[in-house]
């Protein structure tokens, strides 16, 4: 039997037909991630790099209390310190990108980057208010060349780059807020660092 079929729906049918060839190309030109590591993290190279950066960063942590220790006013109370980060605005930068399903190399590479870059101009208030100097000059130099490894990973992977917006270093009207100021930036440092240890610890193949 001949069906004779409507021409207007014959040209309906044609581009839904089109439309739907298309997003199946598309979706398939899509990277899938599922939460695996990229292959680029299984590279021997690229295990060694987590390893120092590892060992790195476990050495900032040590530095970072030697000088929270130092401080004169290095204990206060909890609801004091979140009302006064409230007001100061001190920014931070979380890692919550490198310890989650969703992992994406590039993003966490160019976090840590950020985060990194942030704490060493915030160094110079610490300075001020830390008498361990020569400590405050290790952790600096420990940061800039855990700064540089990302850094070198992010070109050695042909990365692309992604800018994150520059954050202000914090300016205080008086020295109470510097005192306080400075145990935050302290604070905010360790955390950072806790994380991008258990990051860089859960990309490590033992």
């Amino acid at each position: 039997m001949h069906i004779r079929m409507d021409p207007a729906y014959c040209i309906i049918l044609c581009t839904w037909f089109t439309i739907w060839t298309r997003m199946q190309a598309q979706a398939a030109a899509l990277p899938e991630f599922s939460g695996e590591v990229s292959s680029s993290a299984e590279h021997p190279e690229f295990q060694k790099f987590l390893i120092n950066s590892r060992r790195l960063t476990d050495k900032i942590q040590k530095e970072i209390k030697v000088i929270q220790r130092s401080l004169v006013h290095s204990q206060y109370e909890e609801e004091k310190l979140a009302f006064m980060e409230v007001r100061l605005q001190i920014p931070k930068v979380h890692l919550k990108e490198c310890m989650s399903r969703a992992f994406h190399l590039e993003t966490c590479l160019e976090r840590a980057k950020a985060g990194l870059q942030m704490f060493l101009d915030h160094l110079p208030i610490v300075q001020k208010q830390s008498p361990e100097t020569q400590e405050v000059e290790t952790l600096k130099a420990d940061l800039r060349d855990l700064l540089n490894a990302f850094s070198q990973q992010v070109t050695i992977h042909s990365l692309p780059q992604i800018e994150y917006p520059h954050q202000p270093v914090p300016t205080f009207s008086n020295q109470f807020d510097e005192q306080i100021g400075t145990h935050i930036i302290l604070n905010y440092m360790t955390r950072f660092m806790n994380d991008m240890y258990r990051s860089l610890r859960s990309l490590i193949r033992s």
